[in-house]
């Protein structure tokens, strides 16, 4: 297993790229921000993105997640109870 974590943008914010080292398939959780330089660590691991994941909705921790979306693809999971924030604050 592959995991790296990053703090990124104003907030301070943590965010994880967690991957298989067999298939190189990854997901990336609470891209908050800096989507250029998370994007950049996914491809100096060789790590194909399949699946975006936040915690929850505030801007802190889905700031980047368009950026990383179109660039890669990848599935957006969030909890339910989170999208209302998503819109709000996303």
């Amino acid at each position: 297993m592959i995991l790296k974590g990053y703090i990124v943008g104003p907030f301070q914010s943590n965010c994880f790229i967690v991957g298989s080292e067999k298939t190189k398939e990854a997901m990336i959780i609470d891209p908050g921000a800096s989507g250029q330089a998370i994007l950049k660590k996914v491809n100096e691991l060789g790590l194909t993105v399949r699946l975006i994941v936040a915690t929850h909705g505030h801007t802190d921790h889905v700031a980047a997640l368009k950026e990383i979306k179109e660039a890669t693809g990848a599935e957006f999971a969030l909890h339910a109870d989170e999208v209302k924030t998503l819109r709000e604050c996303g």
